[in-house]
């Protein structure tokens, strides 16, 4: 998946300017610590761009958010390299249970964005 296709995805479920906005500062956070920590830049974009996919949907049920966002990314045949990290993002759910740098680092960004 490339950025154009991600953002294009992220489109079919967000339609708030606020909420794009967010989604793509997220993206951005996480290509800079990709970069500082050598690891992927443009998947580490790409699972910024997509975090919040299910926010709209949910209405606020933070309970559901992140499971939701897996199952539509999954639907949409996006891999869990990308799918995952998003899945286990919210805090509200899964604090401290972080156990990769991604996981940590989007889980960062998204509370800085």
């Amino acid at each position: 998946m490339d950025r154009n296709a991600a953002l294009a995805l992220l489109k079919e479920h967000v339609t708030t300017e606020s909420l794009l906005g967010h989604c793509l500062a997220t993206a951005a956070v996480m290509k800079g610590l990709a970069k500082e920590l050598g690891e992927d830049e443009n998947l580490w974009e790409l699972i910024g761009i997509l975090h919040d996919i299910d926010f709209q949907e949910i209405e606020e049920d933070m309970e559901k958010h992140g499971e939701v966002g897996y199952e539509i990314l999954r639907a949409s045949g996006i891999p869990d390299e990308i799918a995952l990290p998003i899945r286990y993002h919210n805090h509200m759910l899964h604090e401290g249970e972080y156990t990769t740098p991604v996981e940590i680092c989007l889980q960062t960004a998204d509370s800085v964005s």
